[in-house]
C-alpha cells in the first residue's frame, strides 16, 4: 500500500505512522490517513502545561517521546525523556535528550516555592529565613549562608546567595542546570523586589 493512501493503525511503528517536522507546532505530521485526520496534518493535542500527545486512548502517547524514537531508536525503560531548553512544546529533536527521572527534575524552571526568589532560593514563611537549597542524588545541600528577609535592607544578603547558589546548580547539575530564573530584564539601575521579580 503507497504511504499516502496507508490507513492509520496502533500497530504500525511510530516510523510508520508520523514523520518529524519542524514546520508542524507539535513536532510531528501524521504520515496515515485516519478517522479525523490526513497524511500530512499536525500530529497531536496540546496539553495545559505545553506538552503535546498524541493518539487515542489506550494508545496515546507523548509526542516527545514519539519523535526521540523516531529520532534516535528505542527509549531504555529507566530513562525519560527531557526538553534541553525548558520548553515541553519544543520537540525538535535536537532539543531532547534521554535522561534519568532525576536530571529531568533537575532541569526546571523557577523557584520551587511560590515567591519571586530564583529557582532553589527559598523563603520560610514562618522564619522569614532565605536560603538555598539545591537537591542532587535524593539529598539537600544549601550552598552559601541564609538569612533574614526583613533584615536584609541592603539586597547584600540576597545578592552573595544569588550568586553562590547558580554557580552551584551549574557545578552540581551541570548541563541540567537550569538557570534562567536567575536572569532578569530589568534596567541595571532597577532595584530588585517583590514586585519585580524574576
Amino acid at each position: 500500500m503507497k504511504p499516502d493512501t496507508q490507513q492509520d493503525s496502533p500497530t504500525l511503528q511510530p516510523k510508520d505512522r508520523f514523520m518529524i517536522d519542524a514546520t508542524s507546532p507539535s513536532g510531528l505530521r501524521w504520515k496515515t490517513n485516519g478517522h479525523g485526520y490526513k497524511r500530512g496534518d499536525v500530529a497531536g493535542s496540546k496539553t495545559p502545561k505545553g506538552y503535546w500527545k498524541v493518539g487515542k486512548q489506550p494508545n496515546k502517547k507523548m509526542v516527545h517521546r514519539v519523535v526521540y524514537e523516531i529520532a534516535f531508536g528505542p527509549i531504555d525503560a529507566d530513562f525519560e525523556i527531557d526538553h534541553a531548553d525548558g520548553n515541553p512544546s519544543n520537540n525538535h529533536p535536537s532539543n531532547l535528550r534521554a535522561c534519568s527521572h532525576g536530571e529531568n527534575g533537575q532541569n526546571k524552571f523557577g523557584s520551587a516555592s511560590q515567591d519571586w526568589y530564583p529557582k532553589g532560593i527559598n523563603i520560610n514563611a514562618r522564619t522569614g529565613l532565605v536560603q538555598g537549597i539545591i537537591g542532587i542524588d535524593g539529598k539537600q545541600v544549601r550552598p552559601g549562608k541564609g538569612f533574614r528577609e526583613d533584615r536584609d535592607v541592603s539586597s547584600n544578603g540576597l545578592n552573595t546567595l544569588v550568586s553562590i547558589m547558580r554557580k552551584a546548580l551549574e557545578d552540581m547539575h551541570g548541563p541540567y542546570a537550569n538557570t534562567q530564573s536567575y536572569y532578569c530584564q530589568l534596567p541595571d539601575e532597577a532595584v530588585l523586589g517583590r514586585d519585580e521579580g524574576f
